[in-house]
């Protein structure tokens, strides 16, 4: 039941993204990492909204422990993102983008504008319909050495990670 529910929300995320930013083709590290992040949505009572870790996160964890090429990763295709090789590990990658950009970045040290980037890229999808130039308008003064170091570590700390998940990015502020 757990496994349907989370495919249901993750498909219907593809769906949802098709139609919101006007059918235009969004970039893979966006439309699966989203699609991947939200699979953790747990819905309460009285409106209320948990998105919680996935089972990607052991996945996640071990990918930290080497060098991570974001720069490379938010350009690739959607057939290089599929290759057999890699893919698992494409997900658990685009997954660990969006947690810590909608969650881990609000709660690391340091100022950062990092939550900032997926809407960003949203609303440049939705005025250009152009997924490249949505991912330039995203990640433009976005400093990607530093960027990487403070994903690598907030990847490699437990303690980061378990104050990301109880961080609810819809109604915590920005510290």
């Amino acid at each position: 039941r757990k496994i349907m529910i989370d495919i249901t929300y993750h498909e219907s995320f593809h769906q949802y993204l098709h139609y919101a930013v006007g059918e235009a083709m969004s970039s893979i590290w966006f439309n699966e990492g989203n699609a991947a992040f939200f699979e953790g949505v747990n819905f309460r009572g009285g409106g209320k909204v948990e998105i919680n870790l996935t089972e990607r996160l052991n996945s996640m964890k071990s990918l930290a422990s080497s060098a991570i090429d974001i720069k490379k990763f938010i350009g690739i295709s959607h057939e290089e993102f599929v290759e057999k090789s890699s893919v698992t590990k494409n997900y658990a990658l685009a997954w660990g983008l969006m947690f810590f950009l909608q969650k881990g970045s609000q709660i690391i040290k340091g100022k950062n504008n990092y939550y900032e980037i997926p809407s960003r890229y949203y609303d440049s999808l939705v005025d250009t319909g152009d997924c490249k130039k949505a991912n330039e308008d995203a990640w433009k003064d976005v400093d990607m050495k530093k960027f990487e170091k403070d994903f690598i570590e907030f990847w490699s700390s437990d303690s980061l990670i378990k104050k990301a998940e109880r961080f609810n990015p819809i109604t915590d502020k920005k510290k």
